[in-house]
């Protein structure tokens, strides 16, 4: 199975866990204005495809990153304020699998590993805290 195809069905097994009530799918590269994506800033390498579940999240599969280049963008989401519950490594060597919450109450995730560094994800979602 090629690579785009690995990817293509990623964001289906996404929409089947996260729902497709709504959900919006952009063209290569461009950043969908909506509430999750106002929390984070997009990424300096190509996004391949994203999509936008209502109520649920948003995610965005990329292209042509580096694991060197995944690791700053997870330093830019720091500096945004993505520092609580933060989990995962930016210190292996072959992958990252990283996530944090902000003030807000939104969880974002950043996972890429080597050898496939042509389609990290990126994953954003509103947490929502068991009463």
């Amino acid at each position: 199975m090629k690579r785009n195809s690995l990817a293509h069905v990623f964001l289906f097994a996404m929409v089947i866990v996260f729902g497709f009530s709504s959900a919006a799918l952009a063209a290569e590269d461009k950043w969908p204005d909506n509430e999750y994506t106002r929390q984070i800033p997009k990424p300096s390498f190509t996004v391949s495809s994203s999509s936008t579940y209502s109520r649920r999240g948003f995610i965005a599969t990329c292209k042509e990153a580096t694991l060197d280049a995944c690791r700053a963008y997870v330093d830019l989401l720091k500096t945004k304020g993505f520092t609580v519950n933060e989990r995962g490594s930016l210190k292996l060597r072959s992958q990252i699998t990283w996530s944090a919450e902000n003030s807000e109450g939104y969880k974002v995730m950043v996972n890429a590993f080597d050898g496939n560094y042509d389609y990290p994800t990126i994953q954003i979602s509103k947490v929502t805290k068991n009463k």
